[in-house]
């Protein structure tokens, strides 16, 4: 089953405030898509939601409901990544994301 765009925003809205209000992390949202309805592509498809910088370490991530599934595309593209070796995580919650940053950035710093 495929989040809508409105759910995944449920995980990822949250996840950039969480990861952005660590001193040690500058995350931003990665749109990806093509022309309709006013959207633009600005990403090749299977991007994830969100890139970042923790701690010097750039980490993507996809956010997906607790339900969500990773669409072929989004295998593909982390799996490349991966390949080229790329920091890809799949999070479910704004916690997971911050548990990968602390983790990156050092156990017990905040």
């Amino acid at each position: 089953m495929k989040s809508s765009d409105s759910e995944t925003a449920s995980v990822v809205t949250p996840t950039l405030k969480a990861l952005n209000a660590l001193p040690y992390v500058v995350a931003e949202r990665l749109h990806a898509g093509r022309v309709k309805n006013g959207k633009m592509r600005l990403a090749s498809a299977g991007s994830p939601d969100i890139v970042s910088c923790i701690a010097g370490v750039t980490v993507f991530f996809e956010g997906k409901t607790a339900i969500g599934r990773l669409s072929q595309a989004q295998i593909k593209w982390h799996e490349r990544a991966r390949n080229a070796g790329a920091f890809v995580q799949v999070i479910r919650s704004p916690a997971e994301a911050v548990e990968v940053a602390k983790a990156l950035f050092g156990k017990g710093r905040t």
